[in-house]
């Protein structure tokens, strides 16, 4: 005869048999998220590292070429032949009968073009200018300026270089007729300086020089240099969120309407830093016309004046998400930022996700099969316990006719194969078979062996069979059923009764 402790410890297990499958499936995913947050957080981590190790560098550089080109302008204004030419010229100029034809024709305005003509294509410069302290431009290398006012995008430089300080100017459009690609002379053209000041023999500024140079050539150069990857860029914008550097992504600017699709279209001073809100590189197109679309979070956090980084993801000018770090370089009025897109930055995180959640899904199914199984099994050992009632044998016991059904369990009159005797065979039903069953079933069994008294009955047997089948054999007695007897009799006398 085997345990009822046995017995529950069986039952135990198979109910387990459920649970442990939603609990490993429970805990996999538990632990496969934080795998995915602790990397994600790594990641997030080196790639901000990353990202301002990348833009110290571009800055570092862009930094060193812009000192080499103020260094070049304070060489310009201490040139003894260049300031006694300017020296002239402003003379001519401030004669009240010179206008603008009379500094073009000057003989000190052709000397200086000549004298610098010499070597400023060698030096990358394009042309000059020379602005006295009461911005007027007195000389220029191009025809189109001389005699006129300074011209609005030239104050910056102007007013830093007339109070005593070189410097390089942001890129701007050009507002006079310079030189294109093909040597033709247009109007717009992105344009930079780098400027100074003009001292007389007693130390006082008397006019500013300028020296004009093309920024899609070394500047844009020096911002390309340490692309990343397939989506990375560095790039400069001014204070209205201009793209003042090449884009690298000209030709799909061109695809989305960013650009007009000509092949001298670039995107420096014509792409402005503005949020779609949409990403525009699959296809979908923008509610807001572009003066109404919102800077970049990048582009406005600069602006303000802000050093930033963000490795949780915004959209560029393209509406494409990116991540990126950028700086204001208040000194130059222009920003530089260093971005790359989401989905290539993030590619090793992705395929980790992939693997974590793949393995996940494979390990719940498993784990549903499992508890499939377990369901199925459970249904076929109830069968076969119905199917053993049904064949009338119980361990030793034939079972000859069911005497009565309660909540729990069935009362069979049975014999014993051996002995041939009468007993009542009381077993759980199958499908109610459970842990708290088991245990009911056990105290019962135990507490009627304590009972002693000719009114009660023995118990002869207790046990179960190899396909769990519980049960226990007690005395059998052949008679009417208390509520026969009254039934029959009526109401019994209190002696009777209490016999």
């Amino acid at each position: 005869m085997r345990t009822a402790a046995g017995t529950i410890t069986r039952q135990l297990v198979r109910r387990h048999a459920l649970l442990w499958p939603f609990c490993a499936v429970i805990l996999l995913a538990a632990v496969g998220w934080w795998i995915n947050r602790s990397v994600e957080r790594a990641i997030k981590a080196n790639l901000a590292d990353q990202l301002e190790t990348l833009l110290d560098a571009d800055l570092a550089a862009l930094q060193m070429w812009l000192d080499t080109r103020i260094t070049a302008a304070d060489a310009f204004a201490q040139d003894k032949i260049l300031l006694a030419q300017v020296q002239a010229q402003l003379a001519l100029a401030a004669d009240p009968d010179t206008d603008a034809v009379k500094l073009l024709r000057s003989p000190h305005l052709a000397e200086m073009r000549e004298y610098l003509g010499s070597f400023l294509p060698v030096l990358g410069y394009m042309g000059f200018v020379v602005v006295s302290t009461e911005r007027q431009v007195v000389a220029a290398q191009f025809d189109d300026a001389v005699g006129k006012p300074a011209f609005a995008p030239w104050q910056q430089f102007l007013d830093k270089s007339l109070a005593g300080k070189a410097t390089v100017s942001r890129p701007f459009r050009s507002a006079i007729l310079i030189p294109d690609d093909e040597g033709n002379l247009r109007a717009g053209r992105p344009t930079m300086f780098t400027a100074g000041p003009l001292y007389n023999d007693d130390g006082k500024i008397i006019a500013a020089i300028g020296f004009r140079f093309r920024p899609d050539e070394d500047f844009t150069r020096i911002l390309g240099v340490a692309r990343s990857g397939e989506s990375g860029e560095t790039y400069a914008f001014d204070a209205d969120g201009l793209l003042v550097s090449d884009s690298r992504f000209d030709n799909q600017l061109k695809k989305i309407g960013l650009l007009p699709d000509v092949p001298s279209a670039r995107a420096i001073m014509n792409v402005q830093i503005r949020d779609p809100g949409v990403n525009m590189a699959l296809g979908e197109r923008p509610t807001q016309s572009r003066n109404d679309q919102p800077l970049t979070k990048m582009a406005a956090s600069a602006i303000r004046g802000e050093r930033g980084v963000d490795v949780d993801g915004y959209n560029d000018y393209r509406g494409v998400p990116v991540i990126g770090a950028w700086d204001w370089l208040d000194d130059f009025g222009f920003g530089v930022t260093t971005e790359v897109d989401v989905a290539e930055a993030f590619q090793p995180l992705y395929v980790l996700r992939r693997w974590v959640w793949l393995l996940t899904g494979l390990f719940a199914a498993s784990a549903l099969a499992a508890i499939a199984m377990t369901l199925i099994n459970e249904r076929l050992r109830v069968r076969a316990l119905h199917a053993r009632l049904a064949a009338k044998q119980l361990g030793q016991y034939q079972l000859k006719e069911k005497l009565g059904e309660g909540g729990m369990g069935v009362v069979y009159r049975a014999e014993h194969a051996l002995m041939r005797r009468p007993t009542a065979i009381k077993t759980l039903l199958p499908e109610k078979t459970n842990e708290a069953t088991i245990a009911r079933f056990e105290r019962e069994v135990r507490l009627t062996c304590q009972l002693n008294h000719p009114n009660t009955i023995a118990i002869y047997d207790f046990g179960r069979t190899d396909d769990g089948l519980f049960y226990f054999a007690m005395e059998y007695l052949d008679g009417i059923s208390l509520s026969t007897l009254v039934k029959r009799y009526g109401p019994l006398p209190e002696a009777r009764a209490i016999f």
